[in-house]
């Protein structure tokens, strides 16, 4: 196996409070050589990238980008449109409190999957003219129609 058969990742929380213009020139320049040796990459961890998709997009093989619970979920799903796939990481607050609510933790995750669906609705309406089902809309999904897996 080379690393071309694997993942590749970076996690810039650091790079967050610098504009996304310094991120590029400081971080992003370098980590490409990082990353342009795997087959695909994953981007992000814990800071709101909703910023700066449009320099990630320079990332060699980005399939998936990381959505952070202080992310604008309408400003991700409209600029990642069905090119790259939101991994969404709620609060992790959720899961510090001293009891457990998972009530709590699906009303979270259910409020991001409904603005992200039909923002994607909105965006395909806008795309295509024609209306699409909920079912039909991919969210994380990486959009591969063929018969063969997906990476």
């Amino acid at each position: 196996m080379t690393p071309k058969d694997h993942w590749g990742g970076v996690a810039a929380q650091i790079m967050y409070m610098v504009s996304p213009e310094l991120q590029d020139e400081l971080g992003l320049r370098y980590e490409h050589q990082w990353l342009q040796e795997f087959g695909l990459t994953y981007y992000g961890c814990c800071a709101p990238l909703h910023d700066r998709v449009h320099i990630l997009r320079s990332i060699p093989n980005l399939r998936k980008i990381s959505m952070s619970p202080w992310a604008h979920v309408d400003e991700m799903v409209q600029t990642v449109g069905r090119d790259l796939v939101l991994s969404y990481k709620p609060n992790p607050e959720i899961l510090a409190r001293d009891t457990w609510e998972p009530e709590r933790a699906r009303a979270t995750i259910a409020a991001c999957l409904d603005t992200a669906l039909q923002r994607r609705d909105d965006h395909e309406r806008h795309q295509h003219g024609a209306l699409r089902t909920a079912a039909a809309v991919a969210v994380g999904g990486c959009g591969h129609a063929g018969s063969s897996p997906c990476r």
